[in-house]
């Protein structure tokens, strides 16, 4: 809730959610919120309160490369107006606190919510009222609002990825949970690998997960583009034994150094924490500004007489935004009855606050946030093409 005071006028715009999540099946959504003016004293408005939900795309292309200086491109995504009239349609309103309700209707077209170094999507509802009689006469306050996506992919996309392989006397059986990941949730791989002579010296070296991240975005008044590619390695995962108890409670593993002996089959499950979004990874994006798309790959290095293989799995891959996890997200709103039928919100929303950033309650996890008590130590390298 973000709220102006001014002379004696304090408006707020309180919403029940400050997030919206977009399914691919339904086509609209509606979003409810009340404008919560506090007089003072009297006053007298001139008309209605005008109240604005609009989203922005602004894409920039960095000063110093090639010979151009410093260009921003903003475009209009969306943009929807409604007139919320007074209390009982007078002009003049008494002291006192008043509650009048909006909805908006959101489309499922629009792109989510991102921010990069050179490119933003962004949301917010404004609210702005006219009052008479006064040097300044016009108050103007506004919320962001988030939009996320669920996965585009189709059910039948979405199902368990994996493939059998035969590498120099080694059979392997390896497979990931889903070919999509939420920022700063866990990751799941099943591994089933045996040597088919088990007295023959080989030894499985590592087994990394790596997220390939490819980000297009494009200055459109200049015809100019900026491609970044980066690569997230997954090494450290937990070994997860026992279905019955909590994954963090099994070892925690490098697999990037693993030099396993295949002597003894390497059977199990292991699960990768997925690294937040303050580290390289951003939410899946397809725009006509911005695309962010991503690719994941499964390796498996051998080693047999001093000589390596290695075992591929890849698949197209979504990354999907952290506001998405549910263990992580904050509860539902909640409503109460007021007289006059006005709504109240018991539920007050850190509207610019993700799962990433909110700190954990408990002590004796010493003020980190949520998610970095879960992450270990990532690898990370980053390419950038301009034309």
């Amino acid at each position: 809730m973000n709220k102006l005071v001014h002379h004696g006028i304090q408006l707020q715009i309180q919403m029940d959610s400050y997030e919206v999540y977009i399914k691919p099946k339904i086509e609209t959504y509606m979003v409810w919120g009340n404008i919560i003016l506090d007089l003072e004293k009297p006053i007298t408005i001139c008309g209605p309160i005008e109240v604005e939900f609009s989203g922005t795309c602004l894409t920039l292309w960095p000063q110093g490369v090639g010979r151009r200086g410093d260009l921003t491109h903003t475009r209009q995504l969306h943009s929807v107006q409604l007139s919320v009239p007074p209390p009982a349609n007078l002009p003049k309103l008494e002291a006192g606190r008043y509650h009048l309700p909006f909805e908006f209707p959101i489309p499922n077209t629009l792109p989510p919510t991102i921010e990069l170094n050179n490119g933003t999507i962004s949301y917010k509802i404004t609210a702005k009222l006219r009052r008479t009689g006064a040097l300044f006469n016009s108050i103007t306050t506004s919320v962001p609002m988030f939009l996320i996506r669920y996965p585009e992919l189709s059910p039948l996309d979405m199902r368990y990825v994996s493939a059998h392989r035969k590498i120099e006397g080694v059979e392997c059986d390896f497979a990931f949970d889903c070919p999509a990941a939420i920022l700063g949730d866990h990751l799941g791989i099943d591994l089933n690998i045996t040597a088919q002579d088990p007295q023959h010296p080989i030894k499985i070296k590592s087994v990394l997960f790596n997220v390939t991240e490819k980000r297009l975005v494009r200055v459109q008044e200049e015809g100019v583009q900026q491609t970044d590619h980066s690569i997230a390695v997954l090494k450290w995962a937990y070994h997860h034994v026992n279905a019955d108890k909590p994954f963090t409670e099994g070892q925690y593993m490098n697999l990037k150094d693993l030099d396993w002996n295949l002597s003894t089959p390497l059977q199990g499950r292991f699960v990768f924490p997925i690294p937040t979004c303050q580290f390289v990874l951003k939410p899946t994006v397809r725009s006509q500004d911005i695309v962010i798309t991503h690719w994941a790959k499964l390796t498996v290095k051998v080693e047999k007489e001093g000589i390596m293989h290695e075992a591929l799995l890849e698949s197209p891959f979504e990354i999907l935004c952290c506001r998405l996890a549910p263990i992580l997200t904050e509860s539902p709103p909640q409503y109460e009855e007021c007289a006059k039928a006005e709504v109240a919100v018991s539920y007050e929303c850190n509207a610019h606050a993700c799962p990433c950033l909110r700190k954990d309650s408990d002590r004796s996890k010493r003020g980190k946030t949520t998610i970095m008590r879960l992450l270990p130590r990532y690898q990370f390298s980053e390419t950038a093409l301009y034309r």
